[in-house]
């Protein structure tokens, strides 16, 4: 029987392990791991999903979705350059809701390691009646509903914040693109009302769709839905 030579033996494990190399694949991180929210009956509040590239694919999409209709976020897709994270603004309605404890799962679906699941919890408490068309957070920070909604033209987006302080209200679409800045600068106590033209950041007219503004400030974070129709 012919012999193997055992520097051919080791040039072909050589050769083989070049064409098979191991290469680690990318995954994402979420923060925090789970959610305990608290709403007064009717009400709204928000909080902060942190989403991280760990490398080493860059940029490495994501997607999240929910099972529950109290619950939301925004954005729900993008792309996450590696080291770098994203911001998602989780809301907890609890309009229509009963007092009581509700829970539901908020899915981050990591394409190479799958759904990372985040339980969330909502406690609702009972309250007295809320003013129609307001969303607020016990901090005191409040976010009308744009009038009109549907618009076929523009707006007006009213908020109020406990104490003056720097606010800022922007405009996006569905896929989490900044439209338009409709304040940004330091606010009164109180209500503050803003004129929306319907127009994005280069004054042209929104198209038809659905878009959604987003109230910051140190009180706290609240975000509504518009919808414009041409």
């Amino acid at each position: 029987m012919r012999s193997v030579k055992p520097w051919l033996m080791v040039g072909c494990l050589m050769t083989a392990s070049a064409i098979l190399p191991t290469q680690a694949l990318s995954s994402l991180s979420v923060h925090p791991t789970s959610y305990a929210a608290v709403a007064e009956q009717g009400g709204l509040t928000t909080d902060v999903l942190h989403i991280r590239n760990d490398g080493p694919t860059s940029p490495l999409g994501y997607t999240v979705s929910d099972d529950r209709e109290w619950l939301s976020e925004f954005p729900t897709s993008g792309q996450i350059i590696v080291g770098q994270q994203v911001e998602v603004t989780v809301s907890f309605d609890a309009t229509g809701l009963a007092p009581g404890d509700y829970t539901g799962t908020i899915t981050v679906l990591d394409p190479h390691h799958g759904p990372i699941l985040i339980p969330a919890t909502l406690t609702v408490n009972a309250t007295t009646a809320v003013e129609t068309g307001w969303s607020e957070l016990t901090s005191g920070v409040g976010l009308a509903q744009s009038r009109p909604n549907p618009t076929s033209g523009g707006a007006e987006i009213a908020f109020r914040i406990p104490e003056e302080q720097a606010a800022r209200l922007r405009l996006f679409d569905v896929s989490g693109r900044e439209v338009a800045t409709l304040f940004d600068g330091v606010a009164s106590r109180g209500e503050t009302r803003i004129a929306w033209t319907g127009a994005d950041r280069s004054g042209r007219l929104l198209a038809t769709g659905i878009y959604f503004y987003r109230l910051e400030s140190p009180a706290g974070v609240l975000l509504r839905q518009l919808v414009v129709l041409r």
